[in-house]
């Protein structure tokens, strides 16, 4: 990113590219603004580049075209800094306010037309009002779904004539936007509330995503995938879907391997999260689970030699989803895996309901602020409790039983199983009528050095939840357990 100045990045909204023609358009469009409004560079002087390509590192995404003049900046700072950062829960900014005084106020005009490209702004900067009253006034973002720019106005201009060249502006933006973007989706409504006044956070919920949970150790400090990434990941999803379907079927052998599920039970999903993250797990910023701590390296090493020899022994050595007691993508905390990725909320002004459809788990969650269970009593699905942060719906859970092992199976690292004394700290955020951001950060000092957090957006379906009869027709434990008798009774025979 250029040192001196702003860089405006364009790409449809889709992912696509832009079009010559369409990039030739919005060019003029962006060019006659700034040339209406003198937009020039921050720190030099010197033009906007609206086709500077330039990532950076950060995550391009569209926001709000809003004017804001100086008006608002009570104490006159010397510079109001923005970055704008995408990342799993959208749109964030960090403001770093000069010498002077602090950021007050609010904007002039606000654009909520259908948005036609996503930009991106660092170094913005607003200059005080100089001595002879002629405001610097600037563009900054309000919502994540349409343009920004940096403007200025000219030295010695008066206020009234800044003013009406901003209201020209607006004018010119609203028409072009409105005949050449109009097919483009439109801006994300605010999230809902309930008739009692909280977020509505009712609904189902779809986690499908193929965006891995641990960050693949080849790609290092790689945060995010680049959109050539994404689209060849996409591809190769849909390639590896359409090549199972067309496979031919095959017959097992008699004391064969008769295999698992098929491509018909699979749901995995086809698209990464939409920030292009190349894990879901955002702390340790590595992307990857924290070091074992000393006890829960014993604890590991100790379970995969005990479940090498014994892990059919007796259904106890079975984990909770083979029991058909806890899905194994319900957690909690939620994570992706297979199929019957799907989540329903339920509210009431002071319980939430969490209903996952793998092995139809419900947990009740008071928000009444009633004591939680004593240390003693210990459930597979914890015992929660719930409270408003805002709009943020916040569950803490602790009080894991005993016998509740769990652990993303997604990982792949035998033996590695939670203890009863994990704690779970659970974020849901409607960030809009389709989206609800799930972070959750787990601590369990007796398997991990250190807590780690996870975060993934769940997209609304009006599919309806599948009833999940786990041991209807299920021979697996039967199957398990007889098939282990068996080869004790070979083994005995041999050694006789």
């Amino acid at each position: 990113m250029s040192e001196y100045g702003p860089a405006i990045f364009c790409a449809r909204q889709d992912g696509a590219e832009i079009s010559d023609e369409e990039q030739g358009e919005l060019g003029t469009l962006v060019a006659a603004i700034c040339a209406e409004l003198s937009i020039v560079d921050n720190m030099e002087g010197r033009p906007v580049q609206p086709w500077k390509y330039d990532y950076d590192g950060y995550e391009t995404r569209a926001i709000s075209f809003v004017l804001w003049s100086n008006y608002g900046f009570g104490g006159a700072p010397d510079y109001i800094q923005e970055d704008f950062h995408a990342d799993a829960k959208g749109l964030s900014k960090r403001i770093a306010v000069g010498e002077g005084g602090e950021r007050r106020g609010g904007s002039n005009i606000v654009y909520r037309h259908a948005p036609t490209v996503n930009v991106k702004l660092r170094h913005g900067a607003c200059r005080r009002r100089d001595s002879a009253g002629t405001g610097r006034l600037c563009l900054h973002p309000e919502r994540p779904d349409a343009i920004i720019g940096l403007i200025r106005t000219r030295l010695g201009v008066s206020d009234e004539e800044n003013q009406m060249k901003l209201h020209c502006a607006a004018a010119v933006f609203t028409m072009i936007v409105g005949l050449t973007l109009s097919a483009l989706p439109v801006a994300a409504q605010p999230a809902p509330r309930t008739p009692w006044g909280q977020p509505d956070l009712q609904g189902i919920w779809d986690f499908r995503t193929i965006t891995p949970i641990e960050r693949p150790e080849e790609l290092g400090d790689q945060e995010f995938w680049t959109a050539e990434e994404v689209a060849s990941q996409e591809q190769e999803a849909l390639d590896r879907d359409r090549e199972l379907w067309e496979a031919e079927a095959r017959r097992t052998e008699a004391g064969g391997n008769v295999g698992a599920y098929n491509n018909f039970w699979m749901d995995r999903g086809t698209k990464p999260v939409e920030t292009r993250r190349t894990s879901l797990i955002i702390d340790p910023p590595n992307g990857r689970l924290p070091e074992l701590s000393a006890v829960g390296q014993r604890r590991t090493d100790a379970r995969r030699e005990y479940q090498e020899v014994h892990s059919a022994d007796s259904y106890v050595n079975r984990n909770s989803s083979d029991r058909c007691i806890v899905g194994f993508n319900a957690g909690p905390p939620i994570t992706p895996l297979a199929y019957n990725q799907n989540m329903q909320l339920f509210q009431t002004p002071d319980h939430v309901v969490i209903y996952t459809e793998m092995v139809h788990t419900p947990r009740f969650v008071p928000l009444d602020g009633r004591p939680t269970l004593d240390d003693g009593i210990g459930l597979w699905s914890g015992d929660s409790r719930g409270r408003w942060e805002g709009d943020t719906l916040v569950v803490e859970t602790a009080n894991f039983g005993e016998q509740r092992k769990w652990i993303p199976l997604a990982t792949g690292r035998p033996g590695l199983v939670s203890t009863a004394n994990m704690t779970l700290v659970e974020r849901f955020t409607r960030v809009d009528e389709d989206t609800l951001d799930y972070t959750f950060t787990v601590t369990d000092p007796d398997t991990w050095a250190s807590p780690w957090t996870m975060t993934m957006p769940m997209r609304r379906t009006d599919m309806p939840l599948f009833e999940y009869a786990c041991h209807e027709g299920n021979y697996s434990m039967e199957g398990i357990l007889s098939g282990a008798r068996a080869d004790d009774r070979a083994a005995a025979e041999g050694s006789r």
